[in-house]
């Protein structure tokens, strides 16, 4: 019986103890290209609004767009999209932008904040008015597959606000984009 109540202790103390942010986190880094930015947001107890109102008067000052990319350290996609950022199709559609990129698993308590209920990743998202999302986002199924050169004019569009007559549908996206370039 005492080994019981022993158990069930240290079990309590463990889940009280946890917290549901990661704790390990993957080394990316924050880095300011020449002309665009990304920002590795990590957790640090200051409540996601903050940060978000803190980057976009950033990205204001630099002229940038500010967009949010939502991106899971589980997430093959994500990760394979994060080693395309430094090809130069890429680069050039970046120009202009202010990417703050969070892990979902490490801030899905704070999405509310941002008007976001549930965030598919990979995903991009326009931050608009008091730092809250759009409903202008593109995710995974907006591009073929994720190489430089079928994402590149895909987020080249994005970024630009091109797109925001298609952002209703992945398919007449792609669709769109791939007759206009061809």
């Amino acid at each position: 019986m005492k080994f019981q109540f022993l158990i069930l202790l240290v079990v309590s103390f463990l889940l009280l103890g946890c917290d549901e942010r990661s704790t390990e986190k993957y080394f990316y880094q924050s880095k300011d290209y020449p002309n665009f930015s990304i920002v590795e947001l990590e957790w640090n107890g200051v409540a996601l609004s903050e940060e978000m109102t803190k980057h976009a008067e950033i990205a204001k000052q630099r002229q940038q767009k500010v967009f949010l990319q939502m991106t899971g350290e589980w997430c093959s996609p994500c990760k394979r999209l994060r080693g395309k950022t430094e090809i130069q199709p890429l680069k050039d559609a970046y120009a202009g932008t202010y990417i703050i990129r969070l892990d979902y698993d490490e801030w899905k308590i704070d999405m509310a904040q941002l008007g976001l209920q549930k965030a598919p990743v990979p995903s991009f998202w326009e931050l608009g008015q008091n730092n809250q999302v759009t409903s202008y986002y593109i995710n995974g199924n907006g591009w073929p597959e994720i190489t430089a050169e079928s994402m590149a004019p895909i987020l080249t569009a994005y970024f630009s606000g091109a797109a925001r007559e298609y952002v209703d549908s992945a398919d007449k996206f792609l669709i769109k984009t791939k007759t206009s370039s061809q």
